[in-house]
């Protein structure tokens, strides 16, 4: 009697060189197929293939091998797929192929007569924005930072952005309807107060601890105030104590598992709002690959939606939709690569075509490059960081 072996379309089935995953979207159950088995290769050929409809037909011998039996049996016990009974002539039950569909990043279904520009629908995908407000008084070891995360760094010059400038600016954010503006550098924050505190756009201000905080400046947005290294003291966490307020997050910047045990140390009591993010500084590789590069568990720890998976087979999560603006204008895709334009002669509609229409660096960078490509693990991966530009290297993993 023949038997017809089918994957629930909430289950994937990735194929690399050597190995061919199995994963489960529910429940994150990860299934290897053993490549080398002539039929569990064709099952596995058959069942990628989206006009197979996520299934194959087995016979009796073939569902006699053990290496197939196992192979069900993982299928069925994780609930990713089943075994059921297949009658001579009858049709085929069909299943798509979980795959992605890009609906509205170039095309608008709202709009079948194409009256929009390719520029506004690649506008409507623009979500958050960065602004680099002038700041002339970072310390010079601090000027690479902003690389990794929204730090403020030395970008004070005689070209930088005025008052109008920015006003020009949130006027553009606010038509094109962006849902988050980061504003990083609070050295001239007072002389902006009146952008973009009465703003209905969802504000987030980014300063460091060596930056002056004006006291007079009763902000009541959420604020992210980076703390290094060298200022892990207690003194700074008198200081934290003192002037925390609620929407205040103190951000630790960590160069080594030594700063993890000093921010410990400092005994911050409960309702002080904390967190921790690694900063590479060209010599601290040995504490990424301990403490930030991913294993194969940390990455099925928890289930990896089937809309995850879509996304990163299309674009770059954490790039995809966001522009950083610099003091001078120059507007990025991403701090570590170079300006796609400058807000003083173009717009944000421009910047993002050339993002996503013409598909520039870095909105749709996926893992589909050396040497992620080649692994079986790539959409299950988060999506390539700013740590992976700033290093040159994809794959900050120990996944063979």
């Amino acid at each position: 009697m023949k038997r017809l072996l089918y994957l629930e379309p909430y289950t994937f089935a990735f194929i690399g060189e050597k190995e061919a995953v199995i994963y489960n979207t529910l429940n994150s159950a990860y299934i290897h197929a053993n490549l080398n088995h002539p039929v569990v290769r064709n099952i596995i050929d058959t069942l990628n293939n989206p006009d197979n409809g996520y299934g194959i037909i087995l016979d009796d011998k073939e569902l006699e091998d053990p290496e197939v039996k196992s192979f069900i049996y993982a299928v069925r016990e994780s609930f990713s797929g089943d075994l059921v009974p297949f009658k001579e002539g009858s049709t085929k039950p069909f299943i798509f192929k979980p795959a992605p569909y890009m609906n509205n990043l170039v095309e608008d279904e709202d709009d079948p007569d194409n009256s929009k520009t390719a520029g506004e629908l690649a506008l409507q995908n623009l979500c958050e924005v960065t602004l680099f407000l002038p700041v002339n008084n970072v310390q010079s070891d601090d000027s690479f930072y902003h690389l990794q995360m929204n730090h403020p760094y030395n970008c004070h010059n005689e070209n930088q952005l005025q008052i109008e400038d920015y006003a020009t600016v949130l006027h553009q954010l606010f038509i094109a309807g962006v849902n988050r503006v980061n504003v990083v550098g609070t050295d001239q924050l007072l002389a902006f107060n009146h952008l973009f505190g009465n703003s209905d756009t969802k504000l987030y201000y980014y300063t460091s601890l060596s930056s002056s905080i004006p006291e007079q400046f009763q902000i009541d947005k959420p604020l992210e105030i980076f703390i290094h290294p060298e200022e892990i003291t207690v003194e700074t966490a008198e200081n934290i104590k003192i002037h925390h307020r609620d929407g205040i997050v103190w951000n630790f910047i960590l160069t080594s598992i030594t700063d993890v045990e000093r921010v410990d140390k400092l005994n911050l009591p409960e309702h002080i709002d904390y967190k921790y993010t690694p900063y590479y500084d060209g010599s601290n590789m040995p504490f990424f690959e301990q403490h930030v590069f991913n294993g194969l568990d940390d990455i099925i720890a928890k289930p990896v939606s089937r809309k995850a998976i879509f996304r990163r087979q299309l674009l770059n999560e954490n790039f995809f939709g966001k522009h950083w603006i610099d003091a001078a204008g120059h507007v990025y895709g991403n701090m570590n690569c170079a300006p796609v334009g400058n807000i003083r002669n173009g717009s944000l509609k421009d910047m993002a075509t050339k993002l996503l229409v013409e598909k520039q660096f870095p909105w749709l960078l996926t893992r589909e490059i050396e040497p992620c490509k080649h692994c079986v693990n790539r959409y299950l991966c988060p999506s390539v960081s700013n740590y992976e530009l700033v290093m040159n290297r994809y794959n900050l993993c120990h996944v063979k």
